[in-house]
């Protein structure tokens, strides 16, 4: 199609563009469709060329897609529908639809079902309005760019995903600027491996007011950017998840109870999901937050802070800081814990090198509970905690062949039943080691080294046998004091 001059009346009627084609001259028209309904097709609109439509927009798909490319702009104006399924294409250009109408607008998009499915894929999207709102139904995908600069949103009980190319992003990150207040948000991979970035820019707030979801689908997520994403509903996992980075601030604030690793709302995948974290930051003036227990793990390669000591449901879940799922983590970790938590089972991690150092520091008056298992990971590499509490109530574990681990935290047992530390596969060295037990035993396996200070307040630490774990060759490096509640058998 091209407009090369003259006069093109739109009066009331419908263009449709049928077939894949490239589109040169702006142009205005009444109603548009794009697409045939039975092929995936791509448009080209060239770079300068303006299509103003100022009623209707169709994407004429019934499982099929409609793809973008050039530099072109399409100003809608009126509403924007589906015309029947659709799925995400492949990829998309650097096309711009901006949403600049005066009076009420609508995107209404129909999703087939499955956790990928998406209503209407745009490329990138400006919302300029002068006045009047946009509604959105349904859900909606943005393959690049998210510019939002003026008019009112209704996204109802809509959700806005952002991703979904079948290439990487990372050297060139989808851009989301504007404050935008949504329902559910979700940063996905639509192809397994793809890796993708996004960054929000700073003084951007994003708010989720219903549910989060992080889908990499078996790569990695980048969410980069001095900007926020508040979360009032919960943080869920999507399928395969390997790693999620980035400087990007994840807030949870909601004033009800919430969830970080659920799977079971957004219904984005199967049912080993990962969830993999950036920063985390927990600010809440009420109710709780429970580590979800429906997803294999939780991961995070960024700090964790929790502002007002919110309580924590630990569940059965598992949560490890400094790497990833599938066993990627980068070369060397640094991360700050702040505020008080609580874990079923915790994890720390080295490097992902044998050169590799992990480091994490626990603030001052800091306590993290692990009712579960806790583990010192170090990947024959450096591994230090320095700062704060560990109170374990369950065993102590390295695992993988970790032969030092080293930290200035202050390492206290306090479970009532049997609870086991040493090795699995190497040493387990410990800055210093409290037995504070109200009953139970704690005994020692393998080849446990504690280099500070070894008291035991209450309860037995015993040198021999559990039924887990064999007679230990235990090390004390230095002081050792038995109060009169305690035993060392």
């Amino acid at each position: 199609f091209t407009n090369a001059g003259g006069s093109f009346a739109a009066a009331s009627g419908t263009f449709q563009f049928a077939a894949t084609s490239t589109i040169t001259g702006s142009t205005t028209f009444a109603n548009v469709e794009l697409g045939n309904y039975n092929n995936n097709l791509t448009f080209t609109i060239s770079t300068g060329t303006v299509l103003t439509v100022r009623g209707t927009t169709t994407f004429a798909t019934a499982y099929t897609a409609v793809s973008f490319q050039g530099g072109g702009e399409v100003e809608v104006q009126g509403d924007v529908v589906q015309g029947y399924y659709a799925y995400p294409p492949s990829t998309d250009g650097p096309v711009t639809f901006l949403f600049d109408g005066s009076g009420a607008q609508t995107i209404s998009a129909t999703t087939i079902g499955p956790y990928q499915s998406i209503g209407v894929t745009f490329p990138n999207v400006t919302i300029q309005k002068p006045s009047g709102t946009l509604a959105i139904l349904g859900t909606i995908g943005v393959m690049g760019n998210w510019n939002y600069a003026t008019g009112t949103l209704a996204m109802g009980t809509s959700t806005v995903a952002f991703g979904f190319p079948e290439v990487n992003t990372t050297s060139s990150p989808q851009i989301i600027t504007g404050s935008t207040s949504f329902n559910n948000l979700i940063f996905q991979s639509s192809l397994y491996g793809v890796n993708l970035a996004f960054l929000i820019s700073t003084g951007t707030t994003l708010t989720a007011n219903n549910e989060l979801g992080i889908v990499p689908d078996g790569g990695f997520i980048q969410l980069l950017g001095g900007g926020d994403i508040h979360v009032y509903g919960n943080i869920e996992a999507g399928p395969y998840s390997q790693y999620a980075t980035g400087t990007a601030s994840i807030v949870l604030d909601g004033t009800g109870n919430q969830i970080v690793g659920d799977d079971s709302f957004l219904n984005l995948g199967p049912s080993e999901d990962n969830l993999v974290l950036p920063n985390l930051t927990i600010d809440k003036a009420s109710g709780t937050v429970t580590w979800g227990s429906s997803v294999g793990s939780i991961w995070f390669s960024g700090n964790l802070t929790n502002v007002n000591d919110t309580p924590m449901i630990p569940g059965t879940s598992t949560v490890s800081f400094g790497a990833g799922y599938y066993g990627y983590v980068p070369t060397s970790t640094s991360l700050m814990i702040t505020g008080s938590s609580t874990f079923y089972n915790l994890s720390f991690n080295s490097g992902g090198t044998n050169s590799g150092t992990g480091i994490y520091t626990i603030a001052t008056g800091t306590v993290l509970t692990t009712e579960g298992q806790l583990q010192l990971v170090a990947n024959q590499s450096l591994l230090y905690l320095l700062g704060g509490e560990i109170d374990a109530q369950g065993d102590v574990i390295e695992q993988n062949n970790s032969n030092y681990a080293t930290s200035t935290t202050a390492f206290i047992l306090t479970g009532s039943g049997t609870q086991i530390f040493g090795g699995s596969g190497g040493s387990l060295y410990l800055p210093n080691l409290t037995i504070d037990k109200p009953s139970g035993t704690a005994y020692a396996t393998s080849s446990p080294v504690v280099l500070g200070n070894l008291a035991i307040l209450r309860g037995t630490l015993s040198l021999g046998s559990a039924s887990s774990a064999g007679p230990a060759i235990f090390t004390a490096s230095g002081p050792v004091s038995v109060a009169a509640s305690g035993t060392l058998a």
